[in-house]
Formats: C-alpha cells, structure tokens, sequence
C-alpha cells in the first residue's frame, strides 16, 4: 500500500490549517489573509515509518498596487509642442514586492484605447514622447511580482502648435471713432473664423505720444468677441492705432492686425464770426475762425463765390478774407473742421449784404423804393442838410422784408447830432443786441426787440418832415397797443409814440433816427395752469407734481403756496414767497398722509392764480366684504386660508404652512371652502393663536387665550349686527380696517405696532395668528379698536 502526505500551514499567529493527502497535494490557501506563511511535509509509508520534516515558506498577496496618478501633462490642457513628458508618482505595494519594470503606460488618440500610438514598461517614474497634432488620452498601470495590477490613471490632453487666424470684422464703438461720451467706456467687436473654446483676443491701443492701453477677451461660442468697458481717456487725440491678435488655448499667437481708430474728446472747432457784424456794404469781408485744437477746414456755402481750405496748426483764431456774393440779402456760410480723428464739426455764420443803394438828390426823380440801406449822393456834412426834392424814399431792410423806413424829401433838413460826419447813408430799422436797458416811467414791461435806424456814424434830427417807421414784432402782440421808446445811448428810453400791432407789425413816427425799442403795458396774470392729482400713494411720502410752465405774463409776477413747497427751474424747494418770469418750470411737492386713503393737498398761487395738487394715500391692506352665512358677511383676502397664510403674500394664491412643535398644520388653496362662523373671523372650534411663525415658538396657552377672546368678542358683535345690510357691514369692516393700519404706522415703539399689525392679520386671515412680544398682549382689548369705531356706525 502507498503511503501519504500528512501537511500543516502555518503563520506567524498560529496553525491556519492540516490535513494529508495521497499523491499530489492541492492546498486550501482560499480566504486566508495576506501575508506570509509556511507549510510544512511530512511523509507516512505503508508500514507507518515518517520521513523528515520538509518546511516550505510562501507569501500570499492578493492586493494590487495603488493607483498611478499622471503628474504630466495636466488633465484638458492645451500644449503648443509636440514633445511631452509623460511622468507619474511613485507607488506602493502593501504586499509582494513591485516587479523590475512595474509602470506601464499607454497613450491613444481615443479613449477606449483602440489606436495606440505609444506604450511600454518602465522601472522610472516618467518618458518623453514626441507627438504630432492631436487630442490624445493617456493611462498609467502597476503591477507586483505576483501580477496584481492596478486601475489605471486615465488624463486627456491636446497637441495644437498650429498659430490661429487674425481677427476680422473688428470695430471699435461701432464707427472706429470715440469721442467724449464714450473714451472711458470704448466697446470693441469682432469675429474668428475659427472657434477653439477658450481662445482670447489680445489688444493694444497707441496713441501719438507713446500711451497705450493693454487688454484681452474671450471668444464666444459663436466665434465672436466683445470687448467693454475699456478706458482711453488718458490716451492723446488723434488718430490711434490698435493691434488684435488671437491666442489660442494652447498659448499659439496669430498674426497681428491693425485697426486705425480717431479719438476726438476735445471737438474739433470753435466758431465762425463775420468781424464786420451783422451788416456788410461790400462784398468783400473778413470771418474769424476760433478753434480749441488743430484742424483742417473748409468755408463754404451759397453766400460766398468760391470755397475756402486752409489748416490751423494749433489751438486758437485766424482771420479769413472771403467775398459774398454780389447780390444784396442774407449769405449763409458754413466751415467744415476736421481733426486728426477725422471727427468733423460744423460752424454757421450769416451776414446780411447791404451795398447802398446810389440817390442823386441833385437829379429829380420819381420816388425811391429800395431794399437796403440808401447814399444820398452829394451829403457831407457836419450840420444841416437841406433837401430839395420832391421824392418819397421807401428803404426796406434787407433782411426782413416788414422793417422799413418811409420819408418824404420835401422840404427835409437832416441835422446831425454829435461828433461826427454823415456821409449821406440813410438805414433802414435793423435789431440790435442791448444790454441794461431801462424804460422810464413805470407799468410798462420790455418786450425784448431794440432797433436802430438813420447811420452807424451818427444820430440825425429831422425837421420839416417825419419818418415813418415799421418793424415786425410778431403776431402775438397782434391788437396790443404798445408805448415806443427811443434812446441815443442806449441806456434809458424814453416814450416818443404809440402803436397798435396789426399783422405783427408796430408803425409810428419819429424826428430822430437813434435806438428804438417798445413796452407793452405789465401783465402779471398768467394764463391758467393745473396739476395732475396723485392717487395709490405710499404714506408720509414727499410727492411731486407734474411741471408747468408760466405763460402769459411780461413782468416778474409773485408767487406763493400754501400746504407745500415749490421748486422754479429745478431748484431747491422752497415755502417762501417770491418771483415767477414768463417761460419759468414750476413743480410742487406736498408730504402725504400719514393714514391710509387720506387726501393732502397743496394750493400755489402765481398773480392771483391758483391751482391745487391733492395726494391720496392708497387703501388701508383690507378686504372687501363678501357673503356669509346668517346673512353677514365676512371679510376675506385673496388667499382663503382655514388654518392661516403663511407664504410669501397673503395675494398669491396659497397658504403654505409647515408643521412644527406639535401644532397640527395643514396645506389649503384659495379653492378651498372655509366654514366660519357669521362674521366670518372664526372657524368652527378654531384655535385663533398658538403659534408664532416669525419666531418658531408656540405661544403660551394664556397668551392665546387672550388673543382668541378679543377676536371672538369682535366677531360677536359682528355676529349680533346680522340686520345690517352690505353697505352698513362694510363701512364697519373698513373703520376697524382703517384703524388697526392707522394705529399700525403711528405706533410709538416696535411692539405696539407688532400688535396692530398682528390685529390687521386676524380680520383678514382665519387661522393661527403671529405676535412678537407676550406682554404686548395686555393692550389687546375690546376696547382699543370697538371704541375707535365712529359711534353713527354702531348704531
């Protein structure tokens, strides 16, 4: 008979096991731990004789390594080189040792790792690859002596060292041109025709004097990009020159384009004056141009023969000849600045071109009829001249058409008045620009027009004839009549005539050719005005009226107001009394109730004219009044709430609540029927308040017991008023409403006003009530709103 194998396996904490076995021996090393062992052989003959011990050690490991984690390249970056260290962190093995060449790495261009484009076993920690174009996937795996291996490491990355496209389409501010409202908040737009998330624009601004501005911008997904909010303001005027390019996200930079852009913070021109004043009598005359920096401009227009360019080279004025056309009348003229932003500005002058008209008094003639001013040929003189003729001389201005001069030669002497010597012109009635003038007398107002006519040089007296003068004062003095005051010097007037206005036009005579000027008799009632009531206001509220304007008055008229303040052009407000002119803004401003639907008003007064502005206060948060059972009626919100509203607005439709503390809550909508008594305060056996939602406490039985016997005494007394009908109900509803909210924003300290809003809750809401303060309770009587109540309403 054959012998057997007798077997016992051990570890370092005891016997794991033994047996024997005849033949070839399978041991049983399943579920053991890891780590190592011995087993020792023994061999039994047939005859029961034992062979030496023969002990043979091993190691049992059944843990893989840890997992590699990939140090390089980062996990989704971007590289612009093709040659990539690929590295990783050491590892450890809690059981048999690592094998000789224990990494193992792999590179793909897809993620199952199909298309493997580099791999192999290394003993070092990293490899170098060299990798063209690309998005690849890399793994790194570990494995021991025994063969345990483990999970992989897996990271993406992307090989792009191809330089990006420039820009297109770029614009800066929409126009390529930025000015004073946008140089510190310039926008710049543009596109790629290629899109690669995370791609920027980078962008630099120059200026002519080595100032630059330096930023960048993300692309969008629909390959463009906006850029805002940039600040030139301290870049110089003038042309600037931008360069874009793109960066990808592998960190490639594209070619540069540039973008010339003006910038014109300081605009480009001043003005253009004719030196000679409103009136020329030649057709050759001299502009001043001004300008507050250096420009290019061109003179233009149909009042001028040919166009004029010229350049300034720096801030400041120049004087330009020009050469009106031949014609007498009004020549328009216009200059055209540019600037080195090519920003362009216009400039208007007007002249009226009044070359004299030639009468030989010396040659009898028919009567004269001109526009424009008049020599009488042959007329030097330092005193008196005498005419001789018989003629009429009609001279209109040329420039208005209405304003003329009529006069007959017979038996004329024109005699100077002053220093001087009248070179024989004779002008028609032109408007001049005055400054402190004064009518003398009193209970005439200016009405602004001041004319000059007879000679530049000198003032003339007429004798064995008058002038007869007209001028265009406007259709709106149409049937007034108005005082006509003269003056030499310009400073005051005296009346000399009358004239009632026809068509616009005053007519009157005089026998002295000096300054003309007119007064209509003072007006210091306006012309009606109103203000537009304000309703639904927020109390204790400063309100504004809407603006008017004062019309119909010609001197400064007073002003008051009464319950408010007034502002006069946008000024501070002000109660006091002062002056109004004609054209003035006025707005009033009035402080509203501090009750709920409660009117203030305020009266302003301009000349005896008055106009109110009333200010309602919007409704107290009630109510309205629906029906109940036993013929009252109940007072309901929006939201119908049996076991109260607590959601965001007693007017959205839900109630919302959350059960806390052993309060029994329940969830209603606003479908939902209520069952209340007849007031409409009470459901059925409902508890009124125990609970204090805004601070998470229930509130003592004793505290609720109170509340829940002025609400029940209050739904009494509703209770008992059943006869009343729905107009009486409600007026009692909204006396006990307008209370409660009135006392709520008058209330002298937080708790009060607590309470009376607490209160304005219960007569809207049936449910569970919410309070603040316990002692605040004690003030919760019958009384405090019952006796409130007008006493015609209780009856």
């Amino acid at each position: 008979m054959a012998g057997s194998y007798d077997y016992i396996i051990s570890r370092s904490d005891g016997q794991v096991g033994r047996g024997s076995a005849t033949g070839g021996i399978s041991l049983p090393l399943t579920g053991l731990p890891d780590g190592s062992g011995s087993i020792d052989f023994q061999y039994r003959d047939s005859n029961g004789f034992l062979s030496p011990i023969l002990t043979q050690s091993f190691f049992l490991d059944s843990v893989a390594p840890t997992t590699t984690s990939i140090i390089s390249p980062t996990d989704g970056t971007y590289y612009n080189t093709g040659n990539i260290s690929l590295s990783w962190d050491t590892v450890t093995d809690t059981g048999a040792w690592l094998s000789s060449t224990p990494y193992n790495y792999a590179v793909s261009t897809d993620s199952n790792f199909t298309s493997i484009i580099a791999s192999g076993s290394t003993s070092f920690t990293g490899t170098v690859l060299t990798l063209s174009d690309d998005t690849y996937f890399a793994k790194i795996q570990s494995q021991d002596l025994v063969g345990n291996i483990s999970t992989s490491s897996v990271i993406s990355f992307t090989i792009d060292t191809t330089s990006p496209l420039e820009p297109t389409n770029i614009l800066v501010n929409g126009g390529n041109i930025i000015n004073a409202d946008t140089h510190s908040n310039v926008s710049i737009t543009g596109s790629w025709e290629i899109s690669e998330s995370g791609s920027i624009v980078e962008y630099t601004i120059f200026d002519s004097a080595s100032g630059s501005v330096t930023g960048t911008g993300l692309i969008d997904i629909n390959w463009s990009f906006l850029l805002s909010h940039i600040d030139v303001s301290f870049l110089a005027d003038g042309i600037l020159a931008c360069n874009f390019h793109i960066i990808d996200q592998a960190g490639n930079s594209g070619n540069s384009i540039a973008v010339t852009i003006g910038k014109s913070v300081v605009l480009a021109a001043g003005s253009i004056t004719f030196l000679s004043g409103a009136y020329s009598n030649t057709n050759t005359t001299d502009v001043l141009l001004s300008v507050a920096k250096p420009v290019s401009y061109i003179i233009s227009g149909t009042g001028i023969t040919e166009s004029i360019t010229g350049a300034l080279a720096s801030a400041g004025i120049i004087v330009v000849p020009v050469t009106l056309s031949p014609t007498n009348g009004i020549k328009n003229i216009q200059t055209t600045f540019t600037d080195g932003a090519w920003v362009e500005t216009t400039a208007m002058a007007s002249i009226i071109l009044d070359i004299p008209n030639i009468v030989d008094i010396t040659i009898p003639s028919s009567d004269v009829y001109v526009t424009g001013s008049v020599v009488f040929s042959g007329v030097l003189a330092t005193g008196s001249t005498v005419f001789s003729g018989t003629e009429m001389v009609s001279i209109t201005d040329a420039a208005n058409s209405t304003d003329r001069v009529s006069l007959s030669l017979s038996g004329l002497i024109v005699t100077t008045t002053g220093i001087g010597t009248w070179d024989g012109t004779m002008l028609p009635p032109r408007t001049v620009a005055l400054s402190g003038i004064t009518l003398s007398g009193n209970g005439y107002a200016h009405t602004g027009a001041i004319y000059k006519a007879g000679n530049d040089s000198v003032w003339l007296s007429l004798s064995g004839q008058t002038a007869s003068l007209q001028v265009y004062l406007g259709t709106s003095f149409n049937g007034r009549i108005l005082r006509v005051y003269r003056s030499d010097t310009g400073g005051v007037f005296d009346p000399i005539d009358v004239c009632t206005v026809s068509s616009g036009i005053c007519q009157f005579v005089t026998n002295h050719f000096s300054f003309f000027t007119f007064g209509a008799p003072n007006d210091t009632t306006p012309d009606a005005f109103t203000f537009t009531d304000r309703t639904d206001v927020e109390l204790s509220t400063n309100t504004e009226s809407n603006q008017i304007i004062v019309s119909g008055i010609n001197t400064p008229t007073s002003i008051a107001i009464s319950g408010g303040v007034y502002s006069i052009n946008n000024t501070a407000y002000t109660g006091s009394t002062g002056t109004v002119s004609n054209g003035d803004t006025i707005k009033v401003q009035v402080t509203s109730s501090s009750s709920y639907n409660t009117e203030m008003q305020t009266i302003l007064t301009i000349g005896g004219v008055s106009a109110t502005f009333r200010v309602t206060t919007k409704a107290a948060p009630v109510v309205s009044s629906g029906g109940g059972g036993g013929g009252g009626g109940s007072i309901v919100r929006v939201d119908s709430c049996p076991n109260g509203d607590t959601s965001l607005s007693y007017y959205d439709g839900i109630c919302e609540k959350t059960s806390a503390q052993g309060v029994s809550v329940q969830s209603f909508t606003t479908s939902q029927k209520v069952q209340t008594s007849r007031s409409g305060f009470l459901s059925n056996n409902q508890v009124v308040a125990e609970y204090d939602f805004t601070t998470n406490k229930r509130i003592p039985q004793k505290v609720a017991a109170e509340l829940n016997f002025f609400i029940t005494k209050l739904a009494k007394i509703l209770d008992t008023k059943s006869k009343w009908n729905e107009s009486k109900r409600q007026k009692y509803y909204q006396a006990v409403n307008t209370y409660i909210a009135n006392r709520s924003q008058q209330a002298s300290d937080t708790r009060e006003k607590r309470i009376m809003e607490y209160l304005g809750t219960r007569l809207v809401v049936v449910g569970k009530g919410i309070i603040t303060q316990e002692k605040t309770v004690n003030i919760i009587t019958t009384k405090v709103v019952h006796k409130n109540i007008p006493s015609k309403i209780h009856k």
